[in-house]
């Protein structure tokens, strides 16, 4: 889904096995929904839309996006994952035969469930959902598909070693590096505000500022970037 990575242009197939799209494709089937839809917005401002995943993936499609991937990247970082939301939208593209108008009445579909990663300037990335029969989308099934979504962002974030090894080293301070060093060997925050001798409000207050900007949510996440962006040997 979020088609980033050492490459300028490349085709569906490349981007999607780099992306993972299989493995969300499969597991958003599962729930319900019939087709997904691909938008991203260009650095220029213009939406991009590619139409249904499996038509664009079938044809091997181009992917023309006129910016660096650490450019994109970056933008992801600072936007988070979390920073996202789910609704119910309908959205335009710039062409008129991916347009989702065009989609939804040569399909019948009735409603799109969309996620949104925003940035600054706006939304960055969409990428709806369609099903048809609404009444089969209680809430804990929209729960459970947004989780999908920021499972698959984070994944992503944390494996771009592209972004995480030249940038996130040098956003975190030399403190918020002991302090990342202790959580990746497993100390709790009593034991690491004893090692560093200092209080435990502190090191919370550090974890705060941690975890943004590693993209993560929580401490296991966090360990895991450390690790495999090599913060932490």
């Amino acid at each position: 889904m979020l088609v980033m990575n050492s490459m300028k242009m490349g085709s569906w197939r490349e981007i999607l096995g780099i992306a993972g799209m299989s493995e969300f494709e499969d597991r958003t089937r599962e729930l319900g929904f019939q087709e997904i839809i691909i938008q991203c917005r260009l650095p220029d401002g213009r939406w991009s839309g590619y139409g249904k995943m499996d038509e664009a993936f079938s044809k091997g499609q181009s992917w023309d996006w006129r910016s660096t991937p650490h450019q994109i990247m970056g933008a992801l970082n600072r936007a988070s994952p979390l920073s996202a939301w789910w609704s119910v939208a309908l959205q335009g593209t710039t062409s008129d035969r991916y347009s989702l108008g065009t989609v939804m009445k040569s399909s019948g579909i009735d409603d799109i469930l969309g996620q949104v990663v925003q940035d600054q300037a706006g939304p960055l990335l969409i990428a709806h959902l369609i099903c048809a029969d609404r009444s089969r989308l209680p809430q804990e099934v929209e729960l459970s598909a947004s989780r999908i979504v920021y499972d698959l962002l984070f994944s992503l974030l944390r494996n771009n070693e592209y972004l995480c090894r030249f940038q996130r080293q040098a956003e975190l301070s030399p403190r918020e590096h002991e302090v990342l060093a202790l959580l990746v060997a497993g100390k709790s925050n009593p034991e690491i505000a004893e090692a560093l001798k200092t209080s435990i409000n502190t090191i919370e207050f550090h974890l705060k500022n941690i975890f943004p900007k590693l993209g993560v949510y929580n401490r296991v996440r966090a360990a895991v970037v450390a690790v495999r962006s090599g913060l932490v040997i």
